[in-house]
């Protein structure tokens, strides 16, 4: 009998891991997170060139450069 809870017991908190490590969906969407990026960090917007765009943990990776002033981020 308490092994059974013990099993249980472990099951659930693994379940309570796994959905809280779940990738969850951003709140902006990733031409929303494209735009902020070149609003942020371009004195000339026609400098910025989008590298790439991923999606980890609900936030996006946006990589830049800005070849005009040799920023990159």
């Amino acid at each position: 009998m308490k092994f059974k809870m013990l099993v249980m017991g472990l099951l659930t908190i693994c379940l309570f891991i796994v959905t809280a490590c779940e990738d969850s969906e951003p709140k902006i969407s990733q031409e929303e997170a494209k735009a902020i990026v070149v609003d942020h960090n371009s004195g000339d917007k026609e400098d910025i060139k989008i590298i790439s765009v991923s999606h980890k943990l609900g936030k996006y990776i946006v990589k830049w450069e800005n070849e005009g002033n040799c920023e990159s981020g």
